[in-house]
């Protein structure tokens, strides 16, 4: 009788052999992906209780989904909200298809979203931006999923959110998203250049650093916030009947049921 390592031997190597290419947008190119494992899809049911706006639990699980399985273990501190929406898309439809049911205008309608991954071969990313008001220089990139990952492994993962109030929900959330869309603070004072090292910052100070910048910057801030929300909306929309088009959302329930 084999024994469990080699029993668990044998399941990794058969997993290894059933692994599927996934074109990363902003890599422009295939990575092999390992499907899901049972107690992977398990973990989706104690995501159930998160929290809207936060999904504390999902981003966690996903996060460490996408690594366990990313066959280039290399790239995952690459890569930004688009390709985790793409690798999302390809795990859930090598595991339950890719029919999903749409609710649009109070009517439900059976869609396929095969078509998103068409659309990220010609998704266009939107580039860094440098914002600059007086002697204050902020950077401005795509969220990448590791700084998405750390905000809530660090500061929600533990809380009961349940318990926060709508006003701390809400401030928190819009710090949250400000937070991940920014790559670097300078400071220019006199001759010299100060670098916040804004990404070797925890995340409460980040928000302090946030907080005390300019209202005009954080405009800035909004209007780029903005672009990757279209640019993630073009991502995932789909064709619900031959002249009308919906977009959907990727949450645990997209892993849940067909």
């Amino acid at each position: 009788m084999a024994s469990i390592t080699n029993i668990i031997s044998s399941l990794n190597s058969i997993t290894e052999k059933s692994s599927f290419n996934v074109y990363i947008p902003s890599l422009k190119k295939e990575v092999r992906f390992k499907p899901l494992s049972t107690k992977q899809q398990q973990s989706f049911y104690s995501c159930v209780v998160d929290i809207v706006p936060f999904y504390t639990r999902f981003i966690i699980a996903t996060f460490n989904i996408i690594s366990e399985n990313c066959t280039e273990p290399a790239i995952i501190s690459q890569l930004n909200v688009f390709d985790r929406l793409v690798i999302l898309l390809a795990l859930r439809k090598n595991t339950l298809g890719s029919s999903i049911a749409i609710i649009k205008d109070k009517v439900q309608y059976v869609s396929d979203f095969d078509i998103c991954f068409e659309n990220a071969k010609t998704l266009d990313i939107p580039d860094s931006k440098s914002v600059n008001l007086g002697n204050i220089i902020v950077e401005l990139q795509v969220p990448r999923v590791v700084d998405q990952y750390v905000l809530e492994k660090t500061l929600r993962e533990n809380v009961d959110t349940s318990k926060m109030n709508p006003d701390t929900i809400i401030s928190q959330s819009v710090l949250g998203e400000t937070s991940k869309l920014i790559k670097s603070v300078k400071l220019v004072q006199e001759n010299e250049t100060i670098d916040v090292n804004y990404e070797q910052l925890n995340v409460k100070d980040r928000f302090t650093v946030l907080e005390n910048l300019p209202a005009e910057i954080m405009i800035e801030v909004q209007q780029y916030a903005k672009l990757v929300s279209q640019t993630t909306d073009k991502l995932l929309t789909v064709n619900i009947t031959e002249d009308k088009t919906a977009i959907f959302d990727i949450t645990v329930d997209f892993f849940l049921s067909k």
